[in-house]
């Protein structure tokens, strides 16, 4: 028989290198595939017990949150400092009308003239003009904050920040407290006058502290001034629970930070029958009696601060006789 010789055919090397290609290619998908199945198992095993014991949780805190709200209901919580919200601050007006502004400055030839001469004069409106609206749109507020951290007003005399949302103006004769400025002692002599705008049903109650006043240690601040149950913004209303006394401190003391702090009463008029029958009783009030902690004060009487105004005072000679007045008392 005639025998045909077999040729074995030898694939070449591409062919070879196409081969192992699709072989990995496979076996890469088939384990990738396996994976993902068993990571959806596990998923979908995991959601199923959390979907229980959500379940069974929420039907345990039902009924102890109905306990809970019960209990609130039966006594009110008073409102404390560290609760206070933020500032809802005016939103700012759209970009198209602060470009029109723009445009048409840019279009005045008088403007651009006394820009380009040096003499243009650029109004600063005072900020005792401002109203709460316009005071918080142009971030005053953020101001006051920061500088009462520089001056740690709220470190020594709150033991947390809060949000003023008010404009507070006191204006010692021709002077207004800011920010920390620096006012003369002489100033001080008489009453300052307060301005704030508030709705004709609110109360409030202003108090004025020399917050380094107080040498020996002890837990307060000398309260200089102290109004409380004011209807609306009217200070005449008000019961005067501490008489003014000039805000003028010991000599060699250095400058003292004096604050004004304008509480918000949060359940009406407050019960201060306490303080007024103990000033009342010696007149004038000795400086021991003017020892308050304006934490402690406002927790006790449910007060809310919502307003800051603050201010650097120096010894001077010319109110020599008046310091000798006020801590002479002691």
């Amino acid at each position: 028989p005639i025998v045909l010789p077999h040729h074995h055919h030898t694939p070449s090397s591409p062919q070879l290198q196409h081969i192992r290609h699709t072989l990995t290619t496979h076996t890469h998908r088939a384990m990738m595939h396996a994976l993902r199945q068993t990571l959806v198992s596990a998923l979908q095993q995991q959601c199923a017990v959390a979907l229980v014991r959500q379940s069974s949780t929420a039907a345990t805190a039902g009924g102890a949150a109905a306990a809970t709200a019960a209990t609130k209901a039966a006594k009110p919580k008073p409102i404390k400092l560290t609760e206070v919200g933020k500032v809802q601050r005016p939103r700012p007006p759209k970009g198209q009308a602060r470009l029109d502004v723009t445009w048409n400055n840019r279009k005045n030839a008088e403007l651009e003239k006394q820009a380009r001469t040096g003499k243009l004069e650029v109004p600063l409106p005072s900020s005792a003009t401002f109203s709460d609206h316009d005071w918080l749109f142009n971030r005053c507020d953020k101001r006051v904050v920061n500088m009462a951290r520089h001056y740690k007003i709220f470190e020594h005399l709150f033991p947390k920040e809060f949000a003023p949302v008010k404009n507070l103006v006191a204006t010692f004769k021709s002077e207004q407290v800011h920010r920390g400025n620096i006012i003369k002692p002489e100033l001080t002599l008489e009453k300052p006058t307060i301005k704030f705008e508030s709705a004709p049903e609110s109360t409030w109650t202003l108090a004025l502290y020399n917050i380094d006043g107080r040498l020996d240690g002890g837990a307060g601040e000398v309260t200089h001034w102290l109004v409380g149950n004011i209807k609306g913004n009217d200070l005449s209303t008000g019961k005067e629970l501490l008489p003014y006394v000039p805000a003028v401190p010991l000599q060699n003391s250095g400058y003292n930070r004096f604050a004004f702090v304008l509480f918000e009463h949060a359940s009406g008029p407050a019960d201060f029958s306490n303080l007024s029958q103990k000033s009342e009783c010696r007149r004038p009030v000795p400086l021991s009696d003017r020892y308050l902690l304006a934490t402690r004060f406002a927790n006790d009487h449910n007060l809310v601060p919502r307003a800051l105004a603050f201010c650097q005072i120096e010894w001077s000679k010319n109110v020599a006789a008046a310091a000798t007045k006020i801590y002479g008392s002691s």
